[in-house]
């Protein structure tokens, strides 16, 4: 059960990224967060969206600033920057984390486009573009993107970027009202001057537009918009809410259907009492295909193996369904079961024989 706290830096703290996870796997909720297995592994679009948040945070200020900008400084910065992660630095995934860049790397296309040479070049079969085209555009074009907009959007300014907040949420677990703490940083903050309205963005370095279905309830967006209310005390939640995407001609898709701000407080307390529940019932899903710790992932590291037996056996350009298990859940009681054997079946001939007794610990 959580426990009551008043100060909200020591209440139990969720951020979006932390709910999300718990939404599309219990598993990997109890994997990361409860075993604290916090592995961060690199791949080509979290190392392009941090360039690329970069890049326009650094725009966005000089336009906060009323400076001119450099274009040509941050074409070279987007081509050629090298900024290894600091030694000693706090692990980002950690959920107590407060500053979201602690930790990251910066590293240019230039040397991107070598790291990740076959996704950099390969064909997206919906968009009919590669990654190397896509950052070609947003050089030609989406880097000048924030600053048009505002331009056309005279009565708009930027009320922030990176903009960091952390406040206490009410939430009833189990029939009774317990507060926890949500956190987390906002890309982009836009407001009216005339009417005061806030507008709330994020940026996304997809290679396409989201589907209709994504933008109805974000839950992204839904704990921005408590943050924010809390935060500035405001009357009433912010009421728009928009993805910018750089490397989609600069489109900028509107996030929440009517009524999402309620649907969403309603599945964000659904997420919670699952936490509490501590059922951790995994979900597996194509997702797997890219999760640290599934088999089915060709880039899985090594702190990431030997601690699932329920993935999905999907794989890019496979023939297995989405649906097609390694393992059925059977509850908790028949974990430590399927589990046993599934680390029998991993040491068999030709496997890894330094596989460590797993902790069955709920």
């Amino acid at each position: 059960m959580m426990e009551e706290k008043k100060d909200v830096k020591f209440l139990p703290r969720f951020s979006y990224t932390k709910l999300d996870c718990e939404d599309q796997c219990g598993w990997k909720y109890k994997l990361q967060y409860v075993d604290k297995n916090y592995i961060y592994e690199d791949t080509l679009a979290t190392e392009l969206g941090t360039l690329t948040h970069a890049v326009l945070e650094a725009i966005a200020r000089d336009i906060m600033a009323g400076r001119e900008i450099d274009y040509a400084k941050y074409k070279d910065m987007f081509v050629n920057i090298n900024k290894p992660k600091q030694e000693g630095k706090t692990d980002v995934t950690a959920p107590n984390t407060s500053s979201k860049d602690e930790g990251s790397n910066i590293f240019g296309v230039k040397i991107l486009s070598k790291k990740y040479r076959e996704d950099f070049y390969d064909i997206d079969p919906v968009t009919g573009e590669s990654y190397y085209q896509k950052c070609q555009q947003f050089l030609a074009k989406g880097i000048y993107g924030l600053e048009n907009f505002m331009k056309e959007n005279p009565d708009l300014e930027i009320y922030d970027v990176e903009h960091e907040f952390l406040v206490p949420y009410e939430a009833e677990i189990d029939g009774k009202k317990t507060t926890v703490a949500l956190y987390g940083f906002i890309d982009r903050i836009l407001r009216n001057k005339k009417s005061g309205e806030f507008i709330i963005e994020d940026i996304k370095t997809k290679g396409r537009p989201f589907d209709e279905a994504k933008l109805k309830t974000p839950l992204q967006f839904v704990t921005y918009a408590i943050g924010l209310k809390t935060q500035l005390n405001l009357d009433d939640y912010p009421s728009q809410f928009y993805y910018s995407l750089p490397f989609c001609d600069n489109l900028r898709q509107q996030g929440g259907s009517k009524g999402f701000i309620n649907r969403g407080i309603k599945k964000l307390n659904k997420i919670l009492q699952e936490q509490n529940d501590r059922d951790f019932m995994p979900k597996p899903s194509p997702l797997c295909y890219w999760c640290a710790f599934s088999p089915t992932n060709p880039n899985q590291p090594e702190a990431g193996k030997y601690k699932c037996p329920y993935f999905s056996l999907w794989k890019k350009g496979g023939t297995a369904k989405s649906w097609e298990v390694l393992n059925q859940w059977e509850g908790k009681d028949r974990h430590e079961i399927i589990m046993k054997r599934f680390l029998l079946e991993q040491q068999g001939p030709g496997k890894d024989k330094t596989i460590e007794k797993p902790d069955f610990d709920f």
